[in-house]
């Protein structure tokens, strides 16, 4: 009998330390999982957190050099009129004349015209471009005005009498009049 009384207590006791046991293993492994779980969450909320800076970062990087490569085209651009501007005047000013001696004129604007040529085949970003002589001087119709063509080429296309035009048809010489009364350049919405 003593015999089966510790044969029973071993067998209790293996039991309760069999289940001490898995409840310290459970207890290992729940704290072990729950561990993991607010790391992981942790790391993922830190994570997106580090994607979104970058993401922003890059866009703003992004958005900078976008920006500066326009401003880089649209000072080509604008130094490409100055030079065609300062070279029309200053051809005026050399020639006193050019207004009543017609050979000099046609030669005054046959120098701006191949000057505009190679100065726009060479202006990245430039499809149109016109020299246009006030109407009071010679006419209406007195300039130079060049399109690009499918070949990348810049050919003649017919100037726009404009003295045909009231001053207030933005749609036909808004392009002319609008900067003249403003005393400067000026931006205009695309024509439709």
């Amino acid at each position: 009998m003593i015999r089966k009384a510790i044969k029973t207590c071993g067998e209790k006791r293996r039991k309760i330390i069999k289940e001490i046991q898995n409840k310290i293993l459970t207890l290992v492994i729940s704290s072990i999982f729950l561990s993991a779980l607010i790391i992981m969450l942790t790391a993922f909320w830190g994570y997106n957190r580090l994607v979104e800076e970058d993401i922003n970062q890059i866009m703003q990087l992004m958005c900078a050099e976008k920006s500066h490569i326009i401003d880089e085209k649209l000072m080509n651009i604008e130094q490409s009129v100055n030079t065609i501007y300062y070279f029309a005047v200053e051809q005026i000013e050399n020639e006193k004349d050019i207004w009543q001696d017609e050979e000099k004129f046609h030669k005054h604007i046959a120098s701006v015209n191949a000057l505009m040529k190679t100065i726009a085949k060479y202006t990245d970003g430039a499809v149109s471009v016109y020299y246009r002589l006030s109407p009071n001087m010679q006419g209406g119709k007195h300039g130079v005005w060049l399109m690009k063509d499918e070949n990348g080429e810049f050919i003649e296309c017919e100037m726009t009498d404009i003295s045909q035009y009231d001053r207030d048809d933005v749609e036909h010489v808004g392009w002319y009049y609008e900067p003249i009364a403003n005393g400067k350049e000026t931006w205009m919405p695309p024509l439709l």
